[in-house]
């Protein structure tokens, strides 16, 4: 099952800018002034012919930063969606080349202090992108993130920077003849009483791994009564980023019976395979022809059948049922399934040795 968190932004949020006669200085220069305190901030590039304060700002940047409280997302939680809404009430598409936002890793202060401007600059990897001029105004608009930029336990942040900010575009007036224009967005702050900057989580509870070292792939549960052998062969890595698949794929009992509900771990017919995958979850697949031919009907590791083995499959059988780590069927368990997940190509404590 999944669940769903809305995290608002800090209050705090807001702009940092920098205004000086030369682009270079505007870009790479140390921030002049901080913005927090409005319901609304600027993502903005100007290229001003008047004499403003500061003066002579002929080039003037401002990169806009947000940030979450997503302490709540637990570290074992894995992560399925995130989505970020801005409320952006108006925008700006008055220079020359390409009119957008972009959203980049965040690492400010909180509260913003000049030294953020700068700190940001070289910040160019792109989480998402707004294209201005298709954007709806006094709405939200949706940017759908990588779950890798939710920071699970702690504080997500993120930095809005103009296209040609970011890209270090000398910026150009559409118009020449205009004393001041203008690309950028304005976006409702943090700070604000209603529309504040949003993101929504969409995540999985159920302990699910979080990287591919620790995913499953397969699992496949054999038993050899003519050998006297008894193994969980276990594969790993190679799944995405999402839960496994919900049960309506999923087998129970004998194949071709479906189960609705989820993580239902079937019983299997004598000689058949229990399997794990991400696409079906627990299934039982039939003995291939030859082996089935081979060995004939083969009977349930019951007390009956357990006579039947060598003395070491018998004894470690036992151990292994007795503990609770199969059944009397010889089928794994729940706590068999999670030590083997868990410990890999090791025995359980109770029978190694035995």
């Amino acid at each position: 099952m999944s669940s769903t968190v809305t995290k608002y932004s800090d209050p705090n949020d807001g702009v940092v800018r920098a205004g000086y006669s030369t682009w270079s200085d505007s870009r790479d220069g140390g921030g002049s002034v901080v913005t927090t305190s409005g319901n609304s901030f600027v993502v903005r590039v100007d290229v001003d012919d008047n004499p403003g304060s500061p003066g002579n700002d002929h080039y003037l940047i401002g990169r806009g930063f947000i940030e979450f409280d997503t302490s709540s997302l637990s570290s074992n939680v894995g992560l399925i969606s995130a989505v970020l809404s801005l409320y952006i009430e108006e925008i700006s598409d008055e220079l020359t080349g390409t009119n957008e936002v972009h959203i980049v890793a965040g690492s400010h202060s909180n509260p913003l202090v000049l030294a953020d401007y700068l700190a940001h600059r070289d910040i160019i990897t792109k989480i998402a992108t707004i294209d201005v001029p298709n954007v709806t105004t006094n709405q939200y608009t949706d940017i759908t993130l990588p779950v890798s930029s939710i920071n699970r336990g702690g504080t997500t942040k993120f930095c809005l920077r103009e296209n040609h900010d970011l890209a270090n575009i000398v910026a150009v007036r559409s118009d020449p003849g205009e004393t001041l224009s203008t690309n950028g967005i304005i976006v409702t702050s943090g700070n604000a009483s209603s529309n504040k900057p949003k993101l929504v989580v969409v995540y999985y509870k159920a302990g699910y791994p979080l990287s591919d070292v620790g995913r499953v792939g397969s699992l496949i549960h054999r038993r050899d009564v003519e050998a006297g052998v008894y193994t969980l062969e276990i594969s790993f890595g190679g799944l995405s980023a999402t839960p496994p698949s919900t049960a309506s794929a999923r087998l129970s009992g004998t194949l071709g019976t479906e189960t609705p509900e989820e993580d239902v771990i079937p019983t299997c017919p004598p000689d058949w395979n229990l399997r794990y995958s991400a696409e079906r979850g627990w299934y039982c697949e039939p003995p291939s022809p030859t082996l089935a031919a081979s060995r004939g009907e083969l009977p349930t590791l019951t007390k009956d059948v357990r006579k039947q083995l060598t003395p070491y499959a018998q004894s470690k059988s036992q151990c292994l049922y007795a503990n609770g780590y199969i059944d009397a069927n010889g089928a794994p368990t729940p706590k068999g399934i999670a030590w083997a997940q868990a410990h890999p190509m090791e025995e359980p404590p109770e029978c190694r040795g035995v």
